[in-house]
């Protein structure tokens, strides 16, 4: 067996290296801290989505709200005043609708930053792996194994394969 001390050290950098991809990405049984990212930003977008529908339904009401005290304040059935509190009331929908639909925007791309996040987690992961996979290849080399049990052929053994062999 030949000297494997510093591919141990590789080989359980390697591990460690693959534990931390692990957390950061997760296995197909459990998610990692970049798909829970992922859900999480999902749901924030999914609910800015609601939001903009509730606001698109509050802008039509307050636009058909202002349109019937339009023609009652014409008809001088209702004062003036009731006629701008109901345009302050599209004013206001219209403004809530257009943060709801820049708040969506904004979850959006979160969405889209938490799902590349994932890629690169996912890639890291498997980067992790193939160096634990190369660490223990390089590993395996460390180790002679005669083909068939025996002895050596005679002029065969040397004396820098004494001193390697002997290290063991």
């Amino acid at each position: 067996m030949l000297d494997d001390r510093d591919l141990r050290v590789k080989e359980a950098q390697a591990r460690a290296d693959l534990a931390s991809a692990l957390a950061a990405a997760g296995s197909h049984t459990r998610g990692g801290q970049a798909q829970a990212q992922l859900a999480w930003s999902e749901a924030q977008a999914s609910s800015a989505q609601a939001n903009i529908a509730s606001a698109e339904a509050a802008a039509r009401k307050a636009a058909a709200d202002l349109e019937r005290m339009r023609v009652l304040a014409n008809e001088r059935i209702v004062p003036a005043q009731q006629l701008d509190e109901s345009e302050a009331a599209a004013d206001a929908a219209k403004a809530n609708l257009s943060a709801a639909q820049k708040q969506a925007s904004a979850a959006q791309s979160q969405v889209s930053a938490y799902g590349a996040a994932v890629t690169g987690a996912t890639a890291r992961l498997e980067s992790a792996q193939a160096a634990l996979d190369n660490a223990q290849l390089q590993r395996s080399y460390t180790v002679i194994t005669a083909p068939m049990a025996g002895s050596w052929p005679r002029g065969a053994w040397s004396p820098a394969l004494s001193s390697v062999l002997a290290r063991d």
